[in-house]
């Protein structure tokens, strides 16, 4: 048989009561948060694949530079910046393949980026996918 001195029965209850009461607070907590604004989709990051040559900040400060950047929220098809432009988002992606097309590598002229996907997800991380020519610079 085994024996459990009172003391260690009062330790062991009380543990068992604190986490009780621990996970009580604990989804309390979480049931009363605040629902999440139907404010649309706001903007978290700019995200730039398949760069050889060109560094990604240089396209991604390009594409920033047309309005798809963090702070921005996208509603009903609008573009809303930080500083409360309102562009039609079909236009402010168009701008950001543009100007992703004009990146030119630092201190040179050359123009290596062939084509530019934009894709907007809805956890708001605006996806840059480049491709580069590899052929003679433009």
């Amino acid at each position: 048989m085994i024996r459990v001195s009172r003391r260690n029965l009062a330790i062991m209850l009380l543990g068992a009561l604190l986490l009780t009461l621990g996970r009580l607070a604990e989804y309390t907590a979480w049931a009363s948060r605040p629902l999440p604004k139907q404010g649309g989709v706001k903007i978290v990051g700019v995200d730039v694949v398949g760069c050889d040559f060109l560094p990604e900040e240089v396209v991604r400060s390009n594409v920033m530079a047309a309005g798809l950047r963090p702070g921005a929220t996208i509603k009903n098809g609008v573009l809303i910046t930080p500083d409360g432009k309102r562009i039609p988002l079909q236009e402010a992606v168009r701008r950001a393949r543009i100007y992703a097309m004009r990146s030119v590598i630092p201190g040179t002229k050359i123009k290596p980026v062939k084509s530019v996907q934009i894709t907007i997800k809805r956890s708001g991380v605006v996806v840059v996918r480049v491709t580069e020519d590899y052929g003679l610079p433009r």
